[in-house]
């Protein structure tokens, strides 16, 4: 085995590790981890940034992820406009967070006629990760689209 090849396979069995342990979580405590997760962002973080965004990049938590939802409501209910990814090819854009999605092959829900918009309108973004440590590190899923 290649040098090279020896951490990349040893993402993957963390990853596998990692989520495993994830869907080991029961659907009542994954929501009340998510209303947690969604009052610190409202309580805590956003008012820490100095200026209310005008803008998110949310993402659709599917599978064991947090529920993001809730989030979504809040944020919208106070005016900030959000927008959920998609991806053409190996590329993320964002677009309006429409009524209409589709759920895609590998697992979150994107707007069905999704409508680009410009990045540089984006005031904060929510990533999605299958771990994060103490110094806001995070192990994605491998496909390095929040990366980018």
């Amino acid at each position: 085995m290649s040098d090279d090849a020896e951490p990349r396979l040893a993402k993957i069995e963390l990853r596998r590790r990692l989520a495993a342990a994830r869907g080991e979580v029961d659907a009542a405590t994954r929501d009340a981890w998510s209303e947690l997760i969604a009052e610190r962002l409202m309580g805590e973080v956003l008012p820490s940034t100095g200026a209310e965004p005008r803008t998110v990049l949310a993402f659709d938590g599917f599978g064991s992820e947090v529920r993001t939802e809730g989030l979504v409501a809040r944020l919208t209910a106070r005016g900030v406009r959000v927008v959920l990814p998609f991806v053409r090819g190996e590329v993320m854009e964002a677009s309006e967070a429409g009524a209409e999605s589709i759920r895609t092959t590998y697992g979150p829900r994107e707007p069905a006629r999704p409508v680009a918009i410009d990045p540089a309108l984006i005031d904060m973004v929510l990533v999605p990760g299958l771990a994060f440590d103490l110094h806001g590190y995070r192990l994605g899923y491998g496909r390095g689209h929040f990366d980018r």
